[in-house]
């Protein structure tokens, strides 16, 4: 047990889809919900982050066609706002896709974490920083009131349903973890 625990180094999150997908606004829909994921991770352990790395590729067991890309994104503030690492996914995503590439994977890594507080700013920042430190602790209280996703950005998709989700449709029960279901069965 460590009273201070170090700061991690980074976060990541990426997806395989089950098949390639070649559409942009549903790689958009798919990123946008990485960068929602990832901003939540560093909030909730108080960080910021300054750097996001933003990847996509095709299938790698087609060599002949084989198709990888990476683009780094640095924010002028390290920051955990949602919004803004939306905004910097999209810029960075423009130099990786590639039309007609069916993408297999996507995702995302944030890199040069630091702590919440202290913060350093810019003299002449367009983000009001406190305004945006609240609506992020809004929209997290009311995730962890209700339900995981209650409340996301337009970006993560409104249509239903979405070709990018992961497919659970050879999941086990699960009994040894989900009591409740275990209670039910029996």
């Amino acid at each position: 047990m460590e009273a201070n625990p170090p700061v991690k180094k980074s976060i990541g999150v990426s997806r395989t889809f089950s098949r390639g997908i070649d559409d942009l606004q549903a790689l958009h829909e798919a990123l946008s919900s990485y960068v929602e994921r990832a901003s939540e991770k560093l909030r909730k352990d108080g960080l910021r982050a300054e750097v996001m790395e933003v990847y996509g590729m095709s299938n790698r067991f087609h060599k002949a066609d084989f198709y990888y890309n990476t683009a780094t994104f640095r924010f002028p503030v390290s920051t955990s706002d949602s919004s803004e690492r939306i905004k910097g996914a999209f810029a960075a995503f423009e130099t990786v896709y590639r039309e007609n590439i069916p993408f297999k994977k996507l995702g995302l890594h944030l890199r040069e974490i630091t702590r919440e507080k202290p913060e350093q700013t810019l003299l002449f920042d367009k983000i009001d920083r406190d305004q945006s430190c609240a609506l992020m602790k809004a929209l997290d209280d009311v995730n962890s009131k209700m339900e995981t996703r209650t409340i996301n950005y337009a970006s993560s998709g409104l249509s239903q349903p979405k070709r990018w989700r992961t497919e659970f449709n050879l999941k086990s029960p699960a009994y040894t973890t989900r009591w409740d279901e275990l209670l039910r069965v029996l």
